[in-house]
């Protein structure tokens, strides 16, 4: 066929590189699945070390594509199935047509460490299957830390920095995931109450920024799905998350999401609310900082006959002119009051204006519908919350209600490799909203970045 090459400014057909990608998949580990097979049959022990992947192609086929959640009928360019103590240490993988890694079924303890994925077709880290075992086998234990996963979902706009579907004890630590159109981070696939193998992962330490950027809905910045025991949502940085016609969430409890903690995150610019309890059961939020969020503070969308979340030691901080009212119910009028949720002994603050709950002042909320008894409405008195400095004075009265301060300067890439800080964003391939405004600045980023 004809290619036509339109250069742009300060390229030249001369001086400039063409690479036109054929293979789909770049390395592929296949243990043995079968149930009867020996323990031998799995690939064991084996470790990439400084070596780059890149330029892998996606074919469309003939009677097209769909997928309905976060690319997950896509491979990776690196994928492997049935492999166990494998890891990938301070390589990169950039200019992909699918997802750059996916650990399949029956991975087991391997590692992805100081690592660079950029460029993607779809998403960064995929671990675990979309079916519940025995068949296919679980992924589990796998570790994912400091890693940059950076300009993600070119082709395929829904890929997720990190996808965690049917898979436990899986750990997501210390990694930087940027400038993707959906959600840095998704946990679970199981629709509803449905009894399910996704239990135990952990996201601790990760900064993730500049999701969705008015190109997706229903999307957050970790999006968690189904019952999950045991599952930890831990000292994470979430700033900047916008979406397309609805969602732009920080902390997303979606379809059944349960027994979930979340605690000491900061959570600041998102286009909707900070947090967003679909429906779900015993979920804990605790000691997190939810700031900036455009509509509120908190949504709920659903209510059943049981505590679908507690809410305690928090700060909630706006920034809105005139009354803004801090949570968004979806209750009918007519619906009998309930203990659907559980708020007490957080902190709420307008800098810009005064603050409504459900239409009323505090007092009011608090004898209709009996939460926040502890709670108070004041300044905590941030340093400069506007220029991403959530640094709490002594005398705060944040520490009255139980607050207990974090280092949310820590989260991210510990030790930023030189590949990694190589890395520059790229310009999207999608439109993005013009008019999801970016509350938090991207320049004032953690300290150790």
């Amino acid at each position: 066929g004809l290619l036509t090459y339109v250069p742009l400014r300060g390229e030249s057909p001369e001086s400039s590189a063409v690479v036109a990608p054929f293979a789909p998949q770049l390395l592929k580990l296949s243990g043995d699945l079968t149930p009867a097979a020996p323990a031998r049959n799995a690939v064991e022990q084996v470790i990439f070390r400084h070596i780059d992947f890149a330029y892998t192609n996606w074919n469309c086929p003939p009677n097209g594509y769909v997928c309905y959640q976060a690319e997950s009928k896509l491979s990776g360019a690196i994928a492997a199935t049935g492999a166990t103590h494998c890891g990938f240490d301070r390589c990169a993988v950039y200019s992909v047509g699918e997802h750059a890694i996916d650990l399949g079924a029956g991975c087991a303890d391997n590692t992805i460490r100081r690592c660079c994925l950029h460029d993607l077709g779809a998403g960064g880290v995929k671990i675990g299957a979309v079916s519940q075992p025995p068949n296919p086998p679980l992924a589990q234990r796998n570790v994912v830390s400091d890693v940059l996963i950076a300009s993600g979902g070119r082709m395929h706009a829904a890929g997720m920095g990190v996808w965690v579907g049917i898979g436990k004890n899986n750990i997501i630590k210390d990694n930087e995931i940027r400038d993707l159109y959906q959600s840095g981070i998704s946990l679970g696939w199981t629709w509803g109450y449905a009894k399910t193998a996704a239990t135990g992962n952990h996201v601790v330490g990760n900064y993730m920024h500049l999701l969705g950027q008015g190109v997706t809905s229903d999307m957050g910045g970790v999006y968690m799905l189904g019952v999950s025991p045991g599952t930890l949502v831990e000292h994470n940085v979430i700033k900047n998350v916008t979406c397309h016609r609805y969602g732009g969430w920080g902390i997303y409890f979606d379809e059944g999401a349960s027994d979930i903690v979340v605690r000491h995150n900061l959570i600041a610019g998102t286009q909707s609310a900070g947090l967003m309890m679909h429906y779900g059961a015993r979920n804990m939020v605790l000691q997190n900082i939810f700031a900036f969020g455009q509509t509120h503070l908190i949504k709920r969308a659903q209510f059943e006959k049981h505590l679908q979340f507690t809410a305690i030691h928090n700060i909630f901080l706006a920034a809105h002119p005139g009354s803004f009212d801090f949570i968004n119910d979806a209750r009918p009028a007519t619906a009998a009051p309930a203990k659907f949720f559980r708020l007490d002994r957080n902190l709420y603050w307008n800098l810009k204006g005064t603050l409504l709950f459900e239409g009323l002042e505090f007092d009011a909320w608090k004898k209709k519908s009996g939460e926040d008894a502890h709670s108070v409405v004041a300044n905590p008195r941030f340093a400069a919350p506007e220029k991403s400095d959530f640094t709490l004075p002594p005398g705060s009265p944040a520490f009255a209600i139980g607050f207990i301060p974090f280092n949310w300067r820590r989260a991210g890439i510990q030790r930023p490799t030189p590949a990694q800080r190589a890395v520059r964003p790229q310009r999207p391939a999608f439109p993005t909203n013009e008019n999801a405004s970016r509350i938090v600045p991207e320049d004032a980023l953690p300290g150790n970045q």
